[in-house]
């Protein structure tokens, strides 16, 4: 029955007559990079996923009140590094396993030959139902954290979105003075926290005061379910397959009908105020559409990421923009070539992983990823 309606639901989907937009070309061959088998540094004793709460503290104070945001770490949060000139902040998926990232983003560093120069740094994002394991102290989030819906409630009034939680990262690498030489900030997330990353990068007003300060602060966005669409347009999916290009319009009468809010915040910009996280709402719409071409964004997407492995976003809305996560991230790309120009390209790039399914591992051990996060000014 699901089938049935979703084949119902694409073929509402009807773009207004346009030119085409042409599908982004295949990216030209990234430097080789040293091979290395993945370490960790010596000492560390990471957490063991959901399972556990990730052991490394990030102090938050609101109206002198302290609380802590768990994360993995590769570095000692307190004491100063001076030979740190790349950080890399990798938010985990649904599975919850922030030291899963942080093995990933440390093997990473070392197939680039900069683990030596690289602090790794992954926040444990608590889900609802984990509410009885962890510390009272701990921030933990009352809805599901990454797409920007949620807001911890701690103390006698603390709140704090996701989002916010991932200013409070920033703001200790760039103002704690314990990294002196700091040049690059990748903030990368694979399938849930690949949504996660994707809406950050739209609503942070970060990178630009780091860009004053002499640091890059980029965006990795891996194999996510559905991404955050500028206007009220979408591809008309039977023409896109197979066409190598997508025509963009306002969906026909009866799609929208079937899914009035589909481009509602997370999948669109629609109703900022509605969507329940005090981050996203005080968040001005023009502002995101003026400022967000001038972030540094990396789209990879796995080519064997063509099919519904159970846990994609099945949503009206996240099927609106495409039949899998492959399509959809094809025509995201397009889509934001169709509202801002080719102009994008020098800021915003899309690449294909060769081979690889819906898998962190496939994805960070790839020539691909390591020279988006290390290598390219």
């Amino acid at each position: 029955m699901k089938r049935r309606f979703a084949f119902i639901f694409i073929l509402a989907v009807a773009g207004c007559q346009k030119a085409p937009v042409a599908v982004p070309s295949t990216p030209p061959t990234p430097p080789p990079v040293v091979q290395a088998e993945p370490t960790l540094p010596e000492g560390m004793l990471p957490g063991q996923g959901y399972l556990s709460v990730a052991p490394g503290r990030l102090g938050i104070t609101r109206r002198g009140e302290t609380f802590f945001l768990a994360l993995e770490t590769s570095h000692d949060l307190t004491k100063e590094f001076p030979e740190i000139t790349r950080a890399v902040i990798g938010v985990h998926g649904i599975d919850y396993y922030p030291a899963q990232m942080l093995r990933r983003g440390v093997d990473a560093a070392s197939l680039s030959d900069e683990s030596g120069n690289t602090i790794v740094l992954a926040p444990h994002l608590f889900r609802p139902r984990d509410v009885n394991m962890y510390p009272d102290n701990v921030i933990h989030w009352q809805n599901f954290p990454f797409w920007g819906e949620s807001s911890a409630l701690l103390g006698s009034d603390f709140r704090i979105s996701s989002f916010e939680a991932m200013d409070e990262i920033l703001a200790h690498l760039l103002d704690s003075g314990h990294y002196p030489n700091l040049r690059r900030i990748s903030i990368v997330g694979h399938s849930g926290g690949g949504q996660y990353v994707h809406r950050y990068s739209l609503l942070s007003e970060l990178p630009a005061l780091a860009r004053e300060r002499g640091i890059d602060i980029r965006f990795v966005v891996l194999n996510p379910s559905s991404y955050v669409y500028f206007s009220e347009k979408r591809a008309d999916l039977f023409r896109y397959r197979g066409k190598g290009e997508a025509v963009f319009g306002k969906p026909s009468s009866s799609a929208i009908s079937l899914c009035p809010r589909y481009n509602e915040w997370p999948t669109g910009l629609e109703n900022l105020s509605l969507s329940g996280d005090f981050y996203v709402s005080s968040g001005n719409l023009r502002s995101i559409r003026r400022n967000y071409p001038d972030h540094r964004v990396y789209y990879l997407i796995g080519t064997k990421d063509n099919f519904n492995d159970g846990g994609m976003l099945v949503t009206c809305a996240a099927n609106m923009e495409g039949v899998h996560r492959l399509e959809r991230a094809e025509l995201y790309y397009l889509h934001l070539l169709s509202e801002f120009g080719s102009s994008i390209r020098s800021t915003q790039e899309f690449r294909y992983i060769d081979g690889a399914g819906h898998s962190d591992a496939s994805m960070f051990r790839t020539r691909e990823f390591v020279t988006a996060v290390f290598f390219e000014d």
